[in-house]
């Protein structure tokens, strides 16, 4: 794909003109797609790698596996941004924990329905983004928990109250989503704010 400058189409075609045999597992056409979509470049600050190194995690730990420094290096510092948005701060104390450049987004799954099939992780699929949680990345302030458990708690950095959960496994978003992993937010205990982008004073001319 990087040498002959070909999205991943393309290149199984291409391929599958000289070895008709070949079939990529499912798992390795996943890598390819997302080499395709940072531009044939490993590119960690993209948000995508970041996702798929979270969900890697989440099912290497899921098997009872522990990956001390990868969880650490998965941990995100407080998204700064220049336009408008929105950030999160802890209802109790005010501390600021996020902003919307950490949130995790995902489709809307079929609702209630999906809590009748447990094992069916993929009930997906109306392709519009879900609204009802709150999902974040494993944010820099919750070094102190135990992270490297596969559940737990999350607790303010600065009051340390509850503000919600963590299950590197994944969780089923009230939506009927099966989001992993998942750094669940309380929306009870966090309250969010816009956040107006500074604009440039006007100069002012000697006249």
């Amino acid at each position: 794909m990087w040498k002959l400058r070909m999205g991943y189409e393309d290149s199984f075609r291409y391929l599958k003109k000289l070895k008709p045999d070949i079939m990529p597992n499912e798992g390795f056409v996943e890598q390819l797609k997302l080499f395709e979509f940072m531009g044939c470049q490993v590119d960690r600050k993209c948000k995508a790698y970041s996702r798929y190194q979270l969900e890697r995690i989440g099912q290497v730990m899921a098997n009872g596996h522990m990956i001390r420094e990868d969880v650490q290096t998965s941990l995100q510092d407080v998204a700064s941004t220049t336009e408008e948005g929105f950030s999160y701060k802890c209802k109790k104390c005010r501390k600021l924990l996020f902003t919307e450049g950490n949130l995790i987004s995902h489709d809307r799954g079929i609702g209630q329905s999906a809590f009748s099939k447990p094992w069916d992780k993929q009930v997906t699929t109306f392709e519009t983004e879900c609204k009802s949680s709150i999902f974040i990345e494993p944010m820099k302030w919750m070094e102190r928990l135990e992270l490297h458990e596969l559940t737990g708690k999350i607790n303010c950095v600065k009051c340390s109250a509850k503000i919600g959960s963590w299950s590197w496994a994944g969780e089923r978003c009230s939506c009927g989503t099966w989001v992993t992993p998942a750094f669940h937010m309380d929306s009870k205990k966090i309250d969010r704010a816009v956040i107006v982008a500074a604009r440039p004073s006007p100069s002012i001319s000697n006249s």
